[in-house]
């Protein structure tokens, strides 16, 4: 886990948290893998949160 962020106000009590991690993945529904990608994960995602990068 990376450091977390703290929002100051009119935020109060909002925390962004950051997670990397390594591995191999395999796609088996690219479909819904390139929505994910292209879209987010998660209800925050209009906050470019959930948001995931693929190297």
């Amino acid at each position: 886990m990376l450091p977390r962020v703290s929002s100051p106000a009119p935020h109060k009590g909002l925390h962004i948290a950051r997670a990397e991690i390594k591995g191999t993945l395999t796609v088996t529904d690219p479909k819904a893998f390139v929505t994910a990608l292209t879209q987010g994960i998660g209800h925050a995602r209009a906050y470019s949160c959930g948001l995931i990068l693929v190297r």
